[in-house]
């Protein structure tokens, strides 16, 4: 017994030269450790929020030390604690998930009193916990439903929740990779799917130290509840169909999934229902061949199923079938669609002719023809079957002009409809402004060279206008109209001191022999004063440029010729003048538009090159 003492103690020596690394982890538990009195301080060596260390005194009263309350989770990483302990006393690690977990030779009682370093190590090993709060025992294809769940962890909050789902046992697709947090630490997902089956869901948590958690819902159905919508658009009503002729029974319908069959009947006496067709598929038509006997009461019958066996039906209104015998009387229905009355029409174009035509037994031929006077008709073609438009080629003329579109059935009734149009030219010229640009400085009295190109579809412009605005173009005066010459135009506009403005602007208009017009504006441009160099008469001491609000300065102590350049930032000179300067003071007054510019004045013997600014109020 006294050589394990004394093992022990030579241990314990050896031990508190050195700092000791210890693991936390994750288990859920708390637990209670004999370190002696208490007293001194924990030395963060990483952030460990929210964790606290809880040391009880020789009377074994507990003080806490907090690290960090703010936020719920402790990160991985390394700590130092440096402990004053005595004889007596424990330590606690008092954090609801993790322990410490020293070696229990460590820490006797039998340690005097001194002060230690301990290392430690956070890690955390546990993975989320996944509980369903709401899976739709089944969901209504295309309609959307809420997946609810709750993502715990031990760390309070997990940082990744990936939602997955799959449809009769197709491989997994994603859903949402977080969800919408809604209440504490549970989650919902809107989920819609477009097609009926089996399905289920499974959420993938990881945590902040990624632990991964996978959890799979049990099977819900995706069901179809809808029905689908069906309208019969043929027979309308009042129609005369012989015994064994030919007709479409036709129908419109929709449906969410997929209409899958229909069933066609018909009655001749309201109360019997003979079947006409009844097979898969949705064609939207049928070539019906007119049965015996002959009635006045006469109905047809349509059914269509979807994929859920959800149904639709609808019943035409009362048509007539009549004895082969039966002499047809009565003429087609035609209404012309396109074009409509008094539309105009460009000239060298195609254009669509529509119309809609019906008949109580078959149509068997359609002509269409066009007239520039309405008496005199020339062909534009003749069809031999039903249908309901054609792309006829514009003429090339500027004329009133009509269509005829003449019906005719299998018993040689007729009908007509006429429309009456306008051929022409409606396509506006296109006019590009090429100056003034932008950055153009015009001196008062001079003229704006305004140059331009037009081009037409029918290279025949007559005339242009040009219009000045000083005002941002709230208002324009007419410069000059003048007629059209061809290619690239090139015109001068005198300037006055009424024009001077920044916030110029040119608008030029054509217009061509169908008194088709257009225009464009050309960018915002500056009308200035002229520019005036002024003499101050007293001496300067030495060369160099002053810049005021107004204008610029030249110091010139002697008399010398100069070079002065205004130059933009795009490298555009707007301002240059070469001449001879007499010692003094020498005005220039910044007459240019808003913006940066260069002042470059240059001597024998010395250049100065100065940056300024020209705002809108200087």
């Amino acid at each position: 017994m006294k050589f394990l003492r004394i093992l022990t103690v030579l241990l314990l020596l050896f031990i508190m030269n050195y700092s000791q690394t210890f693991t936390i982890n994750d288990k859920v538990s708390d637990s209670t450790y004999i370190h002696g009195t208490f007293s001194g301080s924990i030395v963060e060596n990483g952030s460990c929020p929210d964790f606290y260390l809880t040391f009880y005194d020789s009377s074994y009263n507990p003080v806490k030390i907090y690290y960090d309350t703010l936020d719920p989770h402790i990160q991985n990483g390394t700590y130092s604690i440096s402990v004053l302990r005595g004889a007596k006393g424990k330590m606690i690690v008092d954090r609801p998930g993790f322990i410490f977990e020293p070696p229990e030779t460590v820490f006797t009682e039998y340690i005097p009193s001194d002060l230690y370093n301990i290392d430690f190590i956070i890690t955390d090993t546990a993975k989320p916990k996944i509980d369903f709060i709401h899976i739709p025992d089944s969901l209504i294809i295309n309609l959307t439903d809420t997946i609810k769940f709750k993502s715990i962890d031990n760390s309070t909050f997990t940082i990744q929740n990936i939602v997955y789902y799959q449809l009769n046992n197709n491989p997994w697709k994603g859903i949402d990779t977080t969800g919408e947090l809604y209440d504490f630490q549970t989650y919902k997902v809107p989920i819609i799917l477009n097609e009926i089956g089996i399905c289920r869901i499974k959420i993938l948590s990881i945590d902040i130290d990624s632990n991964i958690t996978e959890d799979t819902s049990d099977y819900f159905t995706v069901i179809d509840t809808i029905s689908p919508n069906l309208s019969i658009t043929s027979p309308t009503g009042k129609e005369k169909w012989k015994v064994g002729t030919i007709h479409n029974i036709t129908w419109n319908d929709s449906d969410n999934v997929d209409i899958i069959s229909r069933a066609i009947y018909y009655t001749y006496n309201d109360t019997n229902w003979l079947k006409i067709d009844n097979t898969s598929g949705n064609s939207g038509t049928y070539s019906w061949i007119v049965p015996n006997p002959p009635s006045a009461q006469c109905k047809i019958l349509i059914n269509v199923y979807d994929e859920c066996n959800n149904s639709a039906s609808d019943t035409s209104d009362i048509f007539e079938i009549v004895d082969s015998t039966t002499p047809d009387t009565i003429p087609p229905s035609i209404s012309i669609l396109y074009p409509q009355q008094n539309e105009k029409i460009q000239k060298k174009t195609s254009y669509n002719i529509k119309w809609n035509a019906s008949d109580n037994d078959t149509i068997i031929q359609t002509i269409l023809t066009y007239s520039y006077d309405s008496l005199n008709w020339s062909p534009i073609s003749i069809l031999e079957s039903n249908q309901d438009s054609l792309l006829w080629p514009i003429p090339d003329t500027n004329h009133i002009c009509y269509i005829k579109i003449q019906v005719k059935d299998s018993s040689e009734n007729t009908n007509d409809a006429i429309s009456k149009f306008t051929i022409g030219d409606y396509i506006a010229p296109i006019v590009n402004i090429i100056t003034p640009t932008a950055d153009s400085m015009i001196t008062v009295g001079l003229s704006i060279i305004v140059k331009f190109n037009a081009t037409d579809n029918e290279n025949k412009i007559t005339n242009y206008k040009i219009f000045l605005s000083t005002d941002s173009g709230s208002t324009y005066s007419l410069k000059k109209e003048q007629a059209w010459s061809g290619g690239i135009e090139t015109a001068s506009i005198p300037t006055n001191s009424s024009n001077i403005s920044e916030k110029c602007l040119i608008k030029l208009q054509v217009t061509d022999t169908s008194n088709n017009s257009s225009y464009d504006t050309s960018d915002t441009f500056s009308i200035v004063s002229p520019v005036n160099i002024k003499n101050n008469i007293n001496i300067p001491k030495k060369f160099e440029i002053k810049i005021s609000k107004k204008n610029f300065m030249i110091c010139m102590e002697k008399t010398a010729p100069i070079n002065i350049s205004i130059i933009t930032l795009n490298g555009r000179t707007i301002f240059y003048k070469s001449e001879m300067l007499s010692a003094g003071y020498h005005i220039i007054p910044k007459n240019y538009a808003q913006g940066i510019y260069i002042l470059r004045v240059k001597r024998s013997d010395k250049t100065i090159t100065k940056k300024f600014f020209k705002w809108i109020n200087d």
